[in-house]
């Protein structure tokens, strides 16, 4: 049986080497996919151990993908589903993320609309790295 797409789910480094060489190297298997669910880790593993895989190669020829735990549905949407056609393919924490960026940069146009050209510097305080990176990033894009 021929396959478009193998998941693979394994934790023992030697047996992913085994069989990702076993599809590589077969004939009737030279378009499928490997998607090969695993941690940084196991994945670091796998490439010291199996130096000959080129995982970038194999990536852009579309012979061998990584997807890494935690698993979520919208982490397959980028192979099976990469239209987003179906509901369980958008990442609602994303979706809320964007959500924030966009309240927060309505509140800098309004902080910028109220103080003016007025010499009025503001201090940003965040704890939340990604909030800091994300608030300065719309801060520069408005004064631009």
């Amino acid at each position: 049986m021929i396959f478009s797409h193998i998941v693979l789910v394994l934790q023992s480094v030697p047996e992913i080497i085994k069989f990702v060489q076993q599809v590589l190297a077969s004939p009737p298997h030279s378009m499928t996919q490997l998607v090969l669910i695993s941690d940084l880790q196991q994945r670091r593993r796998l490439m010291e151990q199996a130096p000959h895989f080129d995982d970038t190669a194999l990536a852009k020829e579309r012979r061998m993908q990584f997807i890494f735990k935690p698993l979520k549905p919208s982490k397959f949407a980028a192979i099976f589903d990469p239209r987003k056609e179906r509901e369980m393919s958008t990442d609602r924490n994303q979706d809320s993320a964007q959500q924030v960026a966009v309240s927060q940069k309505q509140v800098y146009e309004e902080m910028i609309r109220r103080l003016g050209n007025k010499n009025k510097r503001v201090l940003l305080v965040e704890d939340n790295r990604v909030n800091q990176m994300v608030s300065t990033a719309n801060a520069n894009a408005i004064r631009t």
